[in-house]
């Protein structure tokens, strides 16, 4: 049951670590952005070794509580983020590729220079957006095909795709999951 709840409650979770630390990188002050991100980072395996403890110590309780307790303990983090999402603003990429422009500026005005409308620092951030948003658009036409066609792009999606599993499957995360 635990494991089954652990699934549940987790599923979404490289998604939303993805998905934020992709958000603090664009929102956050180009000279900040190393502290921000790292401290996300951090936070993460923070968190990780709490409810490591948290489970070992309620891996005594001989009732269901005993998954329960820290099941509902990793929930809490969880509501309060889904609780507080629709505060956040919006990518500044996304709306650019939704050709949002206006609502996309005004958000790089805000947060990165301090309401300064001429900013030559947000003017540069856009034009780089577009020019981003621009190129990837003219990439995805390519096909999925394109990934195995040859010898070389074949080894370079088994390397990629054995990366992230050799990651997971390294040093003390085998063991955390364990515990």
């Amino acid at each position: 049951m635990y494991a089954v709840a652990r699934g549940i409650i987790g599923f979404g979770l490289p998604f939303a670590i993805v998905a934020g630390s992709c958000l603090i990188g664009e929102l956050g002050y180009p000279k900040e952005r190393p502290i921000l991100t790292s401290l996300f980072n951090a936070c993460y395996f923070l968190g990780s070794i709490v409810a490591a403890g948290i489970t070992f110590g309620t891996s005594t309780i001989t009732t269901n509580w005993g998954w329960r307790i820290p099941a509902l303990l990793q929930m809490a983090p969880s509501l309060l983020q889904v609780a507080l999402v629709m505060f956040l603003p919006e990518s500044p990429r996304f709306l650019v590729s939704k050709d949002r422009h206006e609502e996309a500026r005004a958000i790089l005005i805000k947060y990165h220079a301090e309401g300064d409308e001429n900013s030559a620092f947000v003017a540069a951030q856009f034009a780089e957006i577009k020019t981003a948003i621009a190129l990837e658009r003219e990439a995805s036409k390519a096909s999925w095909l394109d990934l195995v066609k040859t010898a070389g792009m074949r080894r370079r999606l088994l390397i990629g795709s054995l990366l992230g599993l050799m990651t997971q499957l390294s040093g003390n995360v085998v063991l955390s999951y364990f515990l």
